[in-house]
């Protein structure tokens, strides 16, 4: 299996290379920065240039965006970004919880199925948010985000006939939402 990585080198002024690598190869407690994000730390006096050199290899290649900012701009932002994906996932589980316990006092299956594609958009999110990185430490965790992505289509589909009762309301909509439902299984 090919391992996503970000590989950065510079120049120093005496012509040496000097490589730094991160990205989800990289464990956070082995990172320079210990950030979800892979970062690097360039610092430059004034009126000093530098060539670097960036080299970006990844399986999740919709997933890159290269940003360079000051310091303060970087954890300023991070930190907004990271308060944002906090209120989510807050919101979303409370609804969640919310929902179960609908579920379990009404016994309505619909609960059940959006309790089910909930946990697995949130699973996905804090995934593609780069919160796993946390939590997992192999690097074949990472690639759960392309079952959870398919799993939430799968909880959505069933939730969804169920919901609307297309077995015995729509028969074409209902094969449909079957089909949606096993391709994103298989």
């Amino acid at each position: 299996m090919r391992q996503s990585r970000m590989q950065f080198s510079l120049i120093c002024q005496n012509g040496q290379l000097n490589y730094i690598e991160n990205g989800i190869k990289v464990p956070i407690t082995q990172r320079a920065s210990k950030s979800r994000l892979p970062t690097f730390e360039v610092n430059l006096a004034p009126n000093e240039s530098l060539t670097l050199y960036l080299k970006v290899k990844s399986r999740f290649v919709n997933y890159i965006g290269i940003f360079v900012s000051d310091y303060q701009s970087f954890a300023f932002s991070n930190a907004v970004s990271v308060a944002g994906y906090f209120a989510f996932f807050g919101g979303s589980l409370a609804l969640l919880a919310y929902n179960f316990f609908l579920y379990l006092s009404l016994r309505d299956s619909n609960y059940l199925l959006y309790v089910g594609y909930g946990l697995l958009f949130v699973f996905f999110a804090s995934i593609y948010g780069g919160f796993s990185l946390y939590f997992f430490t192999k690097i074949q965790h990472h690639y759960f985000i392309h079952c959870s992505i398919a799993l939430v289509f799968v909880f959505m589909a069933h939730f969804v006939r169920n919901l609307l009762d297309t077995p015995s309301k729509s028969r074409k909509i209902d094969l449909y939402l079957k089909a949606l439902a096993w391709a994103f299984l298989v």
